[in-house]
Formats: C-alpha cells, structure tokens, sequence
C-alpha cells in the first residue's frame, strides 16, 4: 500500500511537472509570437520602424571596426493624397500593400524593407557598392510604376510612382547622417518631377 501511495504520488507529481512544461512551451510560442506580431506592419506584413530601427542597430553593432558599405533607401509613393482622394482609402492601402510587396521582390533575402510612415518605405541594403545600391533603387521604381490602381464603377485607372532618394555610407557616419541623405535625396526626387 506504501509502494502505491509512492508510486501514485510520483505519478501525479509526474503529470505535473508535464503540464508545466507544456505550459511554458506555450508560453514560449505566444511570447515568441508576439513579438514578431510586434516587429511587423499590420497592413504590409513588411518590418516596422521600431523594428528597422533594431534590425539597423544590430547591423551597425556588427560593423565594429570594418568599414562596410552601407545604402539607405527612402521611398514615397508619389500623388498618394490623390490616389486616396479619388479612389478611396481601401484603394490606398491595396497601394501601399502592393508597393511594399514590389520591394520586397527587388531585395535580396537579408535587406531590410520597412514601412517607415504612412506612404514612405525605408530599404537598408548593407554590404552594397553604390551601382548595386542604384541598381536596386531602379529595380524597384521601374517594378512600381508597372502598378496599376483602378476602381471599375467609377471608370478610374491610377499610375503608382514612386521616388527614391539613396544615400551611401561607407566609415564613420551615424545612421541618421545616412538617413537624412536619404530623406534629402528623396526631396530632390520628388521636386524633379517624381518617378
């Protein structure tokens, strides 16, 4: 009787201890799965700023004393406010998804594509030259404007562009130095004449 009441004690402390892993392997997986949930853009299903922003802090972390090369990519969808205005807002997140799925496609596996704001997209390119980093950036401007929006009732057909302004580094620059050469680059995209 001892034996048993051992024996089923054991057991019962067994199933236990069971359970408890089980319940910690499910903690693990909805942890895990949230914080991707937490790193991507619930419309584009691409990086998120924050996210970016970590994926960028690591790569600079990784650079140490190697001065490599590095391109940023900053993109906006030209005319969104218009795009929206006459196609409608559910038009223009079919705009942005699309877009973001074109970058996506231009990228190698390791880039990082984020949805910086609303209609902007930042693209990280490291270990790049400068040809590559604008080869990438024609890549995708031409893959763009293949794009399409139109709304059937109301007899609407909507060409998408976008502009891009890249920025090389390449030693002891900041990551916002690159940044703001970007969001310069872009400005002067957009004022000569987009696309």
């Amino acid at each position: 009787a001892t034996r048993k009441a051992t024996l089923r004690s054991q057991w019962k402390s067994f199933k236990s201890k069971i359970r408890e892993l089980r319940d910690q392997e499910k903690m693990a997986a909805l942890h895990a799965e949230l914080q991707l949930l937490a790193s991507l853009d619930p419309l584009t299903g691409i990086q998120n700023r924050r996210s970016a922003q970590e994926a960028i802090e690591r790569i600079w972390e990784a650079k140490g004393g190697v001065h490599q090369t590095i391109a940023f990519l900053m993109l906006d969808i030209d005319n969104f406010k218009k795009l929206n205005d006459t196609l409608g807002h559910a038009a223009g997140d079919d705009c942005i998804k699309n877009v973001a799925s074109r970058i996506r496609e231009c990228v190698r596996d390791g880039d990082i594509v984020s949805r910086y704001g609303g209609e902007e997209f930042l693209v990280v390119l490291a270990g790049t030259t400068s040809d590559k980093a604008l080869n990438v950036a024609e890549r995708i401007r031409t893959s763009v404007a293949e794009l399409r929006m139109t709304r059937p009732e109301a007899d609407t057909d909507h060409r998408v562009t976008v502009s891009i302004g890249v920025a090389l580094g390449k030693g002891d620059q900041t990551q916002q130095d690159l940044l703001n050469r970007a969001d310069e680059a872009l400005y002067l995209a957009k004022n000569n004449g987009k696309n």
